[in-house]
């Protein structure tokens, strides 16, 4: 089959837009703007003791809520262990005589069934205990920085 003119143009054009995506894609992107000093989209820096007061709130609220998530991780699991614990206490099921399924080839559960949640909910537990401690100390932090702010402009 012979190119015709149309066919020779359409691969031209294809060939010529591939170059200019490729050149495009390969130009770095712009620097971004400078931000004005002392100023982060989002964030505000405290400046004075009431900010850093408001700012120490904030942190004391955080810990009490991590501590209440760590604490409904502890009584969610002792809850599973109650319910784990009363489980194996009733009798098991009698066994079904006759041909055995593939289904009941299966690998045998662990002796611990509770071992998967007392991994995850102690993790858990322990990173909200680690985050509350955080934001108290951060919180501590703030109130003695409002401290200094008011000895320096109070003599």
């Amino acid at each position: 089959m012979k190119p015709t003119r149309w066919s020779l143009a359409l691969l031209v054009t294809a060939v010529a837009a591939v170059g200019a995506l490729l050149a495009v894609a390969q130009q770095p992107p712009p620097p971004p703007s400078p931000l004005p000093e002392d100023e982060v989209t989002g964030v505000h820096f405290p400046h004075t003791a009431e900010d850093h007061l408001a700012v120490a709130d904030d942190y004391t609220r955080k810990a009490e809520e991590h501590r209440k998530e760590a604490d409904r991780h502890r009584r969610m699991l002792a809850a599973y262990e109650r319910f784990a614990r009363d489980f194996a206490a009733q009798p098991a099921p009698p066994r079904k005589r006759g041909k055995t399924f593939p289904s009941e080839k299966r690998a045998k559960p662990s002796n611990d069934p509770v071992a998967e949640y007392r991994a995850h909910c102690g993790t858990y537990t322990r990173g909200a205990e680690m985050l509350a401690d955080e934001a108290d100390k951060l919180a501590e932090f703030h109130r003695a920085r409002a401290r200094e702010l008011r000895e320096t402009r109070d003599p």
